[in-house]
């Protein structure tokens, strides 16, 4: 028994290491690829590819393997040394029931049941994180370069580049909206009990124009009126909302206190991404302060934004700036927001681990069809001799099968929503996710587990009765 049980436990062992030098080959092909991830990038924690180099890793991972191996074969090795020669020559133990065994089957269902869920999350990122590409920010995002002025006063800033050709308007604000930098605010009304957490913006009258904003009632900024600049504010549709004024024309010459500090509404505009691209609906707030100018928002026609940057480049040091030049432009700022890098990140793992989930449950349904269909090789033939067909010898093959996955699909899809639900809850700038996604992922996962049985259930089905039943 001892010599059945080493020869089981040797050839796991050498099937885990074998296992491992595929490891390491596809390695040297993930590292570069993970370091190149942005999250990876930001933090500064690449994996050095000198650990390689290092003996005491090749040798961890040996051991690792050798204790997989072990893991792996202890079972089949006790369970088959268990039997007695005798009674198994003698036909008296079914050998045959292993592949039944309740364990197999808890394991085909838990390994699609994860696979499930990782190819239906994969879905719903992919399509919010398309939903965030596509979707109407609530401004203008083409043709638009934002400057930071930092130690150049606006004004001067526009007497120098206002009238330039390439330039069809200029504004100033103390911000830039969703590129995930805002300064927040308390806002209040005597229509709400509790505080409002705000988005602030300082800025001038040429903001909303530039940027492409919806002015839905009232009017805008207007430098004529002293009034405007210490006790005027432009608020968002959200932030009447929150605030209880009812509707935007209501909001009109109502007082709102920011910071404990009383305002008139003046303008209600219409809600925009103000921080990130996963939020909507911020309680926003604008005010004409040219104190809190930080940043010059230039549009210009349509092909002529490398002139003006190359302008730029050229006469800034004439402002009498002791700084460089910093400058985005706006559109390309946004695909390359920290936040939508994260998320496509994010995307690729979980499609990594749901292209490897879906693979190692379609390789253990394989392995079971094979076992099942030898095991069954005399009864197929009868039943071929007593008129099956190639359909019904597929069906009964895979009936067992596609219970398993059906138990799968209906432990997954609820598990899925759950947990797509919970980190959905913090996104209010969130896609629309229907059941046709969950349908999708559901018939991707079963289209693939069909191919896997389904080329050994129809071998077995397609053998001829004689030599199925030859050495009867």
């Amino acid at each position: 028994r001892w010599n059945v049980v080493k020869q089981f436990l040797t050839e796991s062992v050498i099937i885990a290491i074998l296992a491992l030098f595929f490891a390491a080959f596809m390695l040297q092909w993930f590292i570069p690829r993970f370091n190149e991830l942005f999250i990876i990038n930001f933090s500064g924690n690449q994996v050095h590819t000198d650990l390689l180099s290092d003996y005491w890793i090749y040798a961890l991972f040996l051991m690792f393997s050798v204790f997989v191996g072990i893991l792996a074969g202890l079972y089949p090795a006790l369970y088959l040394s268990s039997f007695q020669p005798a009674k198994v020559l003698k036909g008296i133990t079914n050998i045959k029931g292993l592949s039944a065994k309740s364990l197999r089957k808890i394991i085909v269902v838990a390994q699609f049941t994860v696979s499930i869920v990782f190819i239906i999350t994969a879905i719903i990122l992919f399509k919010q994180f398309h939903f965030m590409m596509s979707s109407d920010p609530g401004f203008n995002r083409k043709n638009i370069i934002t400057v930071a002025l930092q130690d150049v006063p606006y004004q001067r800033f526009d007497d120098t580049y206002s009238q330039r050709p390439e330039v069809t308007s200029m504004a100033a604000s103390s911000k830039i909206p969703a590129l995930s930098s805002v300064d927040g605010v308390w806002l209040k009304t005597d229509s709400v009990a509790e505080r409002v957490r705000g988005h602030y913006f300082s800025v001038n009258e040429n903001f909303i124009h530039t940027m492409g904003l919806n002015l839905l009632a009232g009017r805008n900024f207007d430098p004529a009126r002293s009034s405007d600049s210490v006790r005027a504010v432009i608020i968002g549709k959200s932030a009447v909302k929150k605030l209880a004024l009812q509707s935007p024309l209501d909001a009109l010459g109502k007082p709102v206190r920011m910071n404990e500090k009383s305002y008139t509404v003046i303008g209600v505009i219409d809600d925009f991404i103000s921080a990130d691209p996963l939020r909507a609906g911020d309680a926003i707030i604008f005010e004409y302060d040219p104190g809190y100018y930080r940043y010059a928002v230039v549009k210009v026609r349509p092909g002529e934004t490398q002139s003006f940057i190359n302008q730029m480049d050229k006469t800034w040091v004439d402002l009498g700036s002791v700084y460089s030049l910093k400058f985005q432009v706006f559109d390309t700022a946004l695909r390359e927001n920290p936040v939508l890098l994260a998320f496509v990140d994010f995307i690729k793992v979980l499609g990594l681990l749901a292209f490897f989930s879906i693979f190692i449950s379609c390789l253990g349904l394989l392995g079971m069809a094979m076992y099942s269909a030898e095991n069954r090789v005399k009864e197929i033939g009868i039943r071929q001799v007593l008129g099956a067909t190639v359909r019904d010898i597929v069906l009964l093959l895979s009936k067992e099968y596609l219970i398993l996955i059906g138990i799968a699909v209906a432990i997954g899809i609820p598990l899925t929503w759950f947990i797509s639900h919970l980190w959905m809850q913090v996104i209010s700038h969130k896609t629309e996710v229907g059941i046709l996604i969950y349908l999708a992922g559901v018939a991707g996962a079963i289209l693939l587990a069909l191919m896997s049985i389904g080329s050994q259930t129809l071998r077995a089905a397609r053998t001829k009765s004689v030599e199925n039943l030859q050495s009867e």
